[in-house]
């Protein structure tokens, strides 16, 4: 009889970790699911930008009241969802921030908000254009790679292509081929507090906020920016990786756990003229900037 009793328990503590089991295996596949649809909706950039809402709001724009409704009920569904405590704990942090930020801006839209994506944009190229005043007092023996190309915003960009090495193009915020190499700089324009750990994770506290959120480790963006540099200026010539923090404003703390160099803005034209490696020619700068040039497209 107690041994009827142990397989009678075992059988139903068994058939209770399956039942968990496939609940969570259901919940994980769900939220895999929506995840992808909204993704393929409203993309991912890695931090390259917001999620283009331009679609979004035309439609917004277009419909009548009872559709507006119906698009009003299915946002705030996705709000609870992607708010619920299973998703913050189990989503990844940088696409779980991408959706929540996206959503954040559903809602101005839906509240008759106007939104236009440039308006982001421009805080950043405000930030970019306040490195190229500091970039144009180099030395002349310093050649800075113009923004000539035009952008996807009708902006002035350094968009390059190398269709020999691949089939997608990259815009960069700054270049500058002097006597080292050339400077890959990546400008941020963050402001508020921002903490580098030691597994080079990046933390931000956003100006007038009181939880500190993850950020987008912009060493990814570097790296391919790099790659196709690479691959325009040859393996030969040295390319010095930089990430230039724009904001005055910006509090830092743990750059020394950054596998690229972190400087403030103020700072960037000292470390360009400061920095120790074998020296090129100025033939071969002008070289350099040549082939840059020469790699140049637009959208």
């Amino acid at each position: 009889m107690a041994a009827t009793m142990d397989v009678k328990e075992t059988d139903e503590k068994n058939q209770s970790m399956f039942l968990a089991k496939k609940y969570f295996n259901d919940r994980r596949m769900m939220c895999h699911m929506r995840q992808k649809k909204f993704l393929k909706l409203y993309p991912y950039n890695g931090g390259q930008g917001e999620a283009g809402l331009r679609k979004f709001k035309e439609v917004v724009k277009a419909v009548d009241a009872e559709q507006r409704k119906a698009i009003q009920d299915a946002y705030n569904q996705e709000c609870r969802y992607w708010n619920s405590t299973y998703v913050v704990n189990n989503c990844n942090c940088y696409i779980h921030a991408h959706i929540i930020a996206t959503l954040e801006q559903m809602a101005k839209i839906l509240a008759g908000v106007d939104y236009m994506y440039t308006d982001a944009n421009r805080w950043g190229r405000k930030g970019e254009e306040e490195v190229d005043y500091v970039l144009k007092w180099l030395p002349d023996r310093y050649c800075v790679i113009q923004k000539d190309c035009q952008g996807k915003y009708n902006d002035h960009v350094i968009l390059l292509e190398n269709p020999s090495f691949t089939d997608e193009a990259q815009e960069f915020d700054h270049l500058v081929v002097g006597p080292q190499g050339v400077f890959n700089i990546e400008t941020k324009n963050y402001a508020g507090k921002l903490y580098i750990d030691k597994a080079g994770n990046w933390i931000r506290l956003k100006k007038g906020e009181t939880e500190w959120m993850a950020e987008e480790n912009p060493a990814q963006q570097v790296f391919r920016h790099r790659v196709l540099l690479q691959s325009i200026v040859g393996d030969a010539i040295p390319i010095i990786d930089v990430i230039c923090l724009a904001h005055p404003n910006l509090m830092i703390a743990g750059q020394e756990n950054s596998s690229i160099p972190v400087i403030k803005k103020d700072l960037i034209a000292d470390f360009i003229v400061d920095y120790r490696t074998n020296e090129l020619t100025r033939g071969d700068i002008l070289s350099i900037r040549d082939k840059i040039n020469a790699s140049k497209t637009n959208r």
